[in-house]
């Protein structure tokens, strides 16, 4: 009876004592992932951008996640099964970050598409920066996270 009792503890720990393991290295690495991670600072950014009129919001698919939820407001791209044509639309916005692209092109694709903000935060700034040449007014700027109004375009989104 003992040696049962001993092996099925042996058995249990071998077959379950990774467990917490896995628990304790996935917790530590939860703040790093993007899709797992909304700092606080995002969540301040997202309660404002939740104060402010509809209009569709162009951020990184990561971002474009949680602003509709968080924020009530349509996104460009999001959720990848959600999103119709979205490899395009990761691209374009790829192409929008980059400061190598032309100020003409980003401002026709703002107004093709009829985005009202231009959400900034931590896996946009990895992509590239808002060119200061596209005349956005930066509404928001927080803790590492910026929100930018686009002048002068149709937001019926």
């Amino acid at each position: 009876m003992v040696l049962r009792g001993r092996a099925s503890l042996v058995l249990a720990v071998l077959l379950f004592g990774h467990s917490a393991w896995t628990i304790a290295r996935s917790t530590a690495q939860t703040s790093i992932a993007p899709y797992l991670y909304i700092s606080e600072a995002e969540l301040a950014a997202l309660r404002f951008l939740d104060a402010q009129p509809r209009g569709l919001t162009l951020s990184a698919p990561v971002s474009g996640n949680a602003i509709p939820w968080l924020a009530g407001k349509p996104v460009v791209a999001g959720h990848w099964f959600l999103t119709p044509n979205i490899d395009e639309k990761v691209e374009t916005i790829v192409r929008f970050f980059d400061p190598e692209a032309s100020p003409a092109w980003k401002r026709s694709v703002l107004s093709q598409l009829g985005v009202r903000y231009v959400y900034a935060g931590p896996v946009e700034s990895q992509l590239g920066d808002i060119d200061p040449r596209l005349g956005l007014l930066r509404i928001y700027d927080a803790g590492g996270v910026r929100i930018f109004s686009v002048p002068d375009t149709d937001h019926a989104t």
